[in-house]
């Protein structure tokens, strides 16, 4: 169907939204101190490790999901157990994603219901996965030229007006601190991006532009370590390490005259970008249940999926101490290793069944 048909440079974008996400106003690799630019740009080769590899697993099996794919390689038993423990850390990680967005926004409007906010939320990223892929791209297209302007104006004014480059000093004076924040920057933003596998096989011309995708994913680590770099400057590691949306804060610090409250024009920054990685985890979970249950239309659970997501979210995280405990510590060492591992076992029996089938035949064939 048309409806879900993209192409690299819309997939891309969208891989673009979902790196930024939450992240962009939060430090995950903030453990690492001043050196939390450093564990972001190390960190990124876990998501280059993801990207490339179910790309190729893409290529090698067109048309196939990556749940659909494993079956087929490891077996069903076996595939499909992966493919559910897959499925729960997508389902995970977009309550992450939908409690981060409430948080924010009960902190800039304190006022405001948080059940009516996550029923708001769902119901409009129910509304853009029913109107199909296609045009969630398309959505992540016009999103774009809002976004990069306040992009730039995020990471550039503060550089010129409150931040003090001596506080990057001493670079990689320790290692430990650095080693931490890649093991939390590799699973936040970078390990979820195996999220977006699920997408691949709607991507029209993926052997052929898939440079394009890698583009995107470049520009993203760009903007996320110079994030990390204008934090540090702006607010010391030991600010940074103690505040809950630290770009947040750095924002709150520039003035111009009497003219103040700067943070609240990139408001829509942090919204944009946070509710289209929310709608991407959703879409994601949809996917991975229409797979998994070999269903022929993935919209007849859209509701189902965005109502679960949200109980789950309201019910899971009674308070944000409880959360960040949740997130910042456990989520790694509970995300991480399926996010890495899945697509790395479908891969290597793929690669071994290509193997063992006799010349001409190949798995793009096969499947």
């Amino acid at each position: 169907m048309a409806k879900d048909i993209i192409n690299s440079n819309q997939f891309g974008i969208l891989l673009l939204f979902l790196i930024l996400g939450s992240a962009f106003i939060f430090v995950p690799e903030g453990i690492a101190g001043r050196d939390c630019w450093a564990a972001s740009l190390i960190a990124s080769l876990t998501g280059l490790y993801i990207i490339s590899l179910t790309v190729n697993l893409q290529n090698r099996f067109p048309g196939l999901s990556i749940i659909e794919i494993s079956t087929q390689v490891l077996g069903k038993p076996l595939g499909l157990a992966l493919s559910l423990i897959y499925s729960w850390v997508v389902f995970l990680v977009g309550t992450l994603y939908m409690y981060d967005m409430l948080v924010l926004m009960v902190i800039i409007f304190p006022g405001l219901a948080e059940t009516l906010l996550v029923i708001l939320l769902i119901a409009a990223s129910s509304y853009v996965l029913y109107r199909g892929i296609n045009s969630l791209a398309r959505l992540g297209e016009i999103l774009l030229w809002i976004i990069i302007p306040l992009v730039l104006a995020a990471i550039t004014v503060p550089f010129f007006t409150v931040a003090n480059l001596q506080s990057l000093t001493p670079i990689l004076a320790s290692f430990k601190p650095v080693l931490a924040g890649v093991v939390f920057g590799s699973n936040w933003p970078y390990g979820e991006i195996s999220l977006m596998a699920m997408l691949l096989p709607f991507v029209a011309d993926l052997s052929k532009n898939k440079k394009t995708i890698y583009i995107w994913f470049f520009i993203g680590v760009i903007i996320l370590v110079i994030r990390s770099l204008l934090v540090v400057a702006a607010l010391g590691q030991e600010l940074m390490g103690i505040v809950r949306f630290p770009l947040y804060e750095v924002l709150l610090l520039i003035r111009f005259s009497t003219f103040q409250r700067i943070e609240l024009f990139f408001f829509i920054m942090w919204s944009i970008t946070n509710f289209m990685a929310i709608i991407l985890s959703h879409q994601s979970f949809v996917l991975c249940l229409k797979s998994l249950f070999s269903l022929k239309d993935y919209k007849t659970v859209i509701i189902p999926a965005g109502l679960c997501i949200a109980i789950f979210t309201l019910v899971m995280f009674p308070s944000d101490i409880e959360f960040m405990s949740v997130e910042s510590f456990a989520a790694p060492f509970h995300n991480l290793p399926v996010h890495v591992l899945y697509p790395t076992l479908v891969w290597l029996a793929a690669r071994f069944k290509a193997q063992s089938l006799s010349p001409g035949l190949s798995p793009g064939k096969q499947a």
